[in-house]
């Protein structure tokens, strides 16, 4: 990343690439979106983990610089509905993000907006720049000013809308659902808890995702809507949503009074529902990422996928062991993430997911995240 840093800066403006195994120089992909908010989410929780391990300063001065551009070339304009939030992706190769135009022009991604808010707002805990805990004001302000209380098709936030009027008249990827309400939710519970920005009115819109959460998608599993790059749908099912509720749960077991058999539900249903295929490797258990049920899924086969997705049920696992003591939980984090570690970073003799493509999100940033939650969980 380092090295990116200062050459070819590709994160800024592609989602995947290969590169040369003698050189390690880097070759695009100009065909697919370029995920830019939740990679900077995903990149900040690294840092963020990475940091007090290595004491290395370019990892903050790389952070920075990276949530830097986003901040200056990748929010809404003010006077919108969604006013000076991120936008959640760009076309492949653009300097500035306004979205990926496959799904339309100018919208936002709410759940997103929760995401990366709460990393500018980690990242303003980290260096004490207020600018970040601004543009997390921001995201907060946005979210209460949206708030619906939602039903079993309508989600307190849409999966999609314009950012302009919040509507979802307007291209073919606006949608009404998304189950990812915690991102919103750990968002507001950080201003909470450091007492900035309009706390009662967080309060009532973090209670009403809540109650959300806890009648509908806790209840039916209809875990849809969080991928930047997928046709919006209420059967494509993800394990992200699921399993970092579960994580948040976990490491917050004072906000949820049934934290130990909601955590181990959803655990078993990533690991169990056959809306996508899961792999026995070695006794590891691989997880792909997303799926109908049907034959469409992603990824491929466990020599080419999924590491983050696979160290995000590890590290779920490994914070359920510590929490509970189950020791068979510590062992299945275990061998999972021995998997892992075959792919994070560069490896130059692994296969890249995707056969020719390394994703920036799975293998520097979401990956090495939930990697580094193990010597958390369990030092």
């Amino acid at each position: 990343m380092w090295d990116q840093y200062h050459r070819q800066r590709l994160p800024y403006f592609f989602c995947c690439f290969d590169f040369d195994r003698t050189t390690f120089e880097m070759t695009p992909d100009w065909h697919w979106a370029n995920s830019t908010a939740y990679l900077r989410a995903m990149m900040q929780g690294f840092v963020e983990r990475l940091y007090p391990y290595t004491g290395d300063p370019h990892t903050l001065e790389f952070l920075q610089n990276f949530v830097d551009y986003e901040l200056e070339n990748g929010l809404t304009p003010e006077g919108y509905a969604w006013a000076q939030v991120p936008y959640p992706s760009a076309n492949p190769g653009s300097r500035r993000y306004t979205g990926w135009s496959d799904h339309g022009e100018d919208y936002v991604e709410p759940h997103v907006v929760g995401e990366d808010g709460y990393a500018y707002l980690r990242l303003y805990e980290m260096t004490g720049n207020t600018r970040y805990l601004r543009a997390a004001i921001r995201c907060a302000e946005a979210l209460v000013k949206n708030f619906k209380p939602g039903d079993g098709r309508n989600s307190p936030w849409p999966y999609r809308c314009l950012a302009r009027s919040g509507g979802l008249d307007g291209g073919t990827g606006m949608f009404p659902y998304s189950a990812n309400v915690v991102e919103p939710i750990m968002l507001l519970d950080e201003l909470i808890r450091l007492d900035r920005g309009h706390i009662a009115a967080y309060k009532k819109v973090r209670e009403g995702a809540w109650a959300w959460l806890m009648k509908y998608p806790m209840q039916n599993n209809v875990w849809v809507g969080y991928f930047e790059d997928v046709k919006a749908s209420m059967e494509n099912m993800n394990q992200v949503i699921p399993m970092e509720f579960a994580r948040y749960i976990l490491l917050h077991p004072e906000k949820d009074s049934d934290w130990r058999e909601h955590s181990r539900k959803l655990i078993e249903w990533v690991k169990t529902t056959p809306k996508w295929p899961k792999y026995l490797v070695h006794g590891a258990t691989v997880t792909t990422e997303q799926g109908s049920g049907l034959k469409n899924f992603c990824c491929n086969l466990p020599n080419q996928c999924c590491d983050s997705h696979s160290a995000r049920l590890a590290a779920v696992e490994a914070f359920f062991y510590a929490k509970t003591g189950d020791a068979a939980y510590r062992k299945a984090a275990n061998l999972t993430y021995n998997w892992v570690t075959y792919f994070q970073g560069r490896p130059a003799a692994a296969h890249a997911p995707f056969s020719n493509q390394w994703w920036f999100t799975d293998e520097f940033a979401d990956g090495p995240r939930r990697m580094m939650d193990a010597f958390w969980a369990v030092p």
